[in-house]
């Protein structure tokens, strides 16, 4: 088990092979669809593998190209730059 997946403090209803969680604290992390260095306590999981992780901007763009509506928190906080 990854050491983030220690911090999931409430997980998302899964979109396909995306599973959006929330962490008990801010964690960085790079983004593997953006390349960007982000800081959130909000991420994506993708296909279960912590290796492979997306902002909050990214996931909802991969959600929006499938043509899925974000069942997500209210307004994602978006990561910083």
């Amino acid at each position: 088990m990854s050491d983030l997946a220690k911090l999931v403090i409430k997980s998302y209803p899964e979109q396909g092979n995306l599973q959006l969680v929330c962490l008990r604290m801010p964690v960085s992390f790079a983004c593997a669809e953006c390349n960007g260095r982000k800081r959130s306590k909000l991420l994506t999981v993708v296909a279960a593998d912590w290796n492979q992780l997306l902002c909050t901007e990214c996931y909802e763009k991969r959600l929006a190209d499938r043509g899925t509506d974000c069942h997500c928190p209210g307004n994602l906080p978006h990561d910083g730059p």
